[in-house]
């Protein structure tokens, strides 16, 4: 019920800022709670720099800069707004960078106002992601990031610079019927007479090369998206790679460079995905000869605070690390660790060396807290509240029975205690399986003022006795003179 609640409060928030966008004094367009032009990025290069431009220019908050080189090296530079983005020779000499071919992706983290934002925490906070993409729909939030994914070289110090490609111009030939070739073919503007085909049955070769697939479905209800086979880049300096084209959008959503690992992506006959393996053995398998690494990334583009995760293991341990904050590592299993060490149970309930938790939290085996232990006792979490007779605390004391003992699980270590299964009534709790400490301590505290009561009244009597004495002999040692 609670959660509808909530669900329903993100709800009339979402749809106030959307009919108002306002302010305590002014109100705004809602579309500015976030820019709704789509920003371009382009990139200029020459032979001591790279510097993309972004239009319109106030539209981000700050832009990020990721750079993947040879030799596995790899950096990152971020600009604040209004700061153009500019790569140097001198960023890459200082970073001891080599030359050959680069990657980058650059990422634009959008403007949100105040509003947008605090949208956004009350949305997390109420784990609604259908409210978020609601927000999406109604232009609050970005539907997606806006990158420009490119590449550049370096040769000899200097950034190599793009070409025009190379064009023929050859007259058509149309062939008004089905083509059947009894051997091998090879399409492309280097194609030269006596071909040695080795094994190829088809050949595409020149210095351009794309496989297009246009669909010419003119109703609309039949699919119509153009794909392309994109080989290497076209410009000086660019690329080798094999990708899958969007045509439609110009997206290439698949792509694999030249020069990568045996068996990057690998599929086996079960559907099983390898990476890094040709033998998966189970849905993913993911293979590296050292620590062999899974990173969430959220990048910001969509108007959320940038964080990233990363999932890792290795002969130490498998960990989850935080990358975004000094990469500490909050969770950590050591290999060998025994059987049911941390169990979350769809109860709620959290075992530690057990499956079966009967309790919020349910220990088998010794607890140490360093800053000591503090159970919840403030009367708000309390109801039904009485004082404890003092009958009912002598008779509970009087049938505690205190035996000695070893755990099952530690039988060199002998404990002094009592059996849950034994105790009075008063001091149980459900189940009978364990023993809270405080309810004994509750019943010694009021055997021990009730005790502490008769010790103070026998104090006042004594007193009295020995005033009485005092004065009975001061009366004797009169009589006697």
């Amino acid at each position: 019920m609670r959660n509808l609640q909530q669900f329903s409060f993100f709800r009339l928030l979402l749809v106030c800022l959307i009919a108002l966008g306002c302010t305590s004094a002014t109100c705004t367009p809602a579309a500015a709670l976030t820019t709704a032009e789509v920003p371009t990025i382009s990139a200029i290069v020459n032979h001591e720099a790279i510097e993309w431009t972004v239009e319109p220019g106030n539209t981000y908050e700050r832009l990020v800069l990721v750079v993947i080189g040879p030799e596995k090296s790899a950096f990152r530079l971020i600009f604040e707004a209004r700061e153009t983005p500019y790569l140097g020779l001198n960023s890459l000499i200082s970073s001891g960078l080599p030359d050959g071919l680069y990657k980058y992706e650059l990422r634009l983290i959008p403007t949100l106002t105040p509003e947008a934002r605090e949208f956004i925490d009350l949305a997390r906070k109420g784990d609604n992601r259908g409210l978020i993409i609601e927000a999406q729909e109604a232009g609050l939030l970005p539907t997606e990031g806006s990158v420009l994914a490119g590449s550049f070289s370096v040769d000899q110090g200097l950034f190599v610079l793009p070409d025009t490609s190379e064009t023929f111009q050859r007259g058509d030939q149309v062939i008004h019927d089905d083509l059947i070739v009894d051997g091998s073919a090879c399409i492309g503007m280097d194609c030269v007479n006596g071909e040695s085909f080795g094994f190829d049955t088809l050949r595409l070769k020149e210095n351009n090369l794309r496989l297009n697939f246009q669909d010419t479905s003119s109703t609309s209800s039949f699919p119509s998206n153009d794909w392309r086979i994109v080989i290497n880049d076209s410009s000086n300096g660019g690329a080798n790679y094999f990708a899958i084209e969007d045509s439609n959008t110009a997206r290439h959503i698949f792509k694999v460079e030249a020069g990568a690992p045996a068996n990057s992506i690998y599929v086996d006959d079960n559907g099983r995905v390898g990476l890094g393996t040709s033998t998966p053995v189970v849905e993913l398998h993911i293979n590296d000869g050292d620590t062999p690494t899974v990173r969430l990334e959220q990048d910001g583009s969509s108007g959320f605070q940038p964080q990233t995760w990363d999932m890792a293991g290795n002969e130490a341990n498998f960990f989850i690390r935080d990358a975004t904050n000094g990469s500490p590592l909050p969770f950590r299993i050591q290999p060998s660790t025994p059987n049911n060490t941390l169990c979350l149970r769809s109860s709620g309930y959290v075992g530690i060396g057990t499956w079966d938790p009967a309790y919020k939290l349910d220990i088998v085996g010794q607890l140490r807290a360093s800053e000591g232990f503090i159970a919840g006792s403030s009367r708000d979490l309390k109801q039904n509240i009485e004082e404890l007779s003092s009958e009912d605390a002598f008779k509970t004391l009087q049938k505690l029975a205190p035996v000695t003992y070893q755990y099952k699980t530690n039988q060199n270590e002998g404990r002094v205690g009592f059996i849950a299964e034994d105790v009075p009534e008063i001091v149980a709790v459900n189940g009978r399986k364990g023993l809270s400490s405080m309810d004994i301590v509750a019943i010694l505290t009021k055997v021990l003022q009730e005790q502490q009561q008769v010790i103070n009244d026998q104090k006042k009597a004594l007193q009295k006795l020995d005033h009485k004495l005092t004065n009975l002999a001061e009366d004797l040692n009169c009589y006697n003179y």
